[in-house]
């Protein structure tokens, strides 16, 4: 098999962040709590629908997920003032509280590690289909 470099260190890194995923408490660097707070709080609002597709979850676990960071106070859910049959969720200013002493826990990784070189990578990752 040809030796492709990037592509063997594109999965050694989706491994990698993986295995950083696997915890549900605070200890966890990346748990689904804390992408889905990340989700909510870089947007106005998400929506439950919004929330299945980013995460590739099924709507019950993002019930359960939503559900219990609603119980911590970190997001709150509405009704959407367009429809209403539909909820959104929110960020709550204890959310954003929790969420950005993780990402400076996150951030204390970088190890040198160039900012724009991550963006490029991220950038041309979102174009794969």
């Amino acid at each position: 098999m040809k030796k492709l470099d990037f592509a063997n260190e594109l999965i050694k890194l989706k491994i990698t962040t993986n295995r950083l995923s696997w915890g549900k408490d605070e200890k966890s660097l990346f748990s689904l709590k804390y992408e889905l707070l990340f989700l909510v709080g870089i947007k106005e609002c998400h929506t439950p629908k919004e929330l299945i597709f980013e995460l590739c979850l099924a709507k019950s676990n993002i019930a359960l997920l939503c559900n219990a960071l609603c119980k911590d106070g970190l997001i709150i859910k509405k009704k959407s003032t367009t429809n209403k049959k539909q909820i959104e969720y929110f960020i709550t200013p204890q959310g954003t509280k929790r969420l950005e002493e993780k990402l400076k826990q996150i951030d204390k990784f970088s190890g040198g590690l160039d900012i724009k070189t991550l963006r490029d990578i991220n950038k041309k990752l979102g174009e794969i289909k």
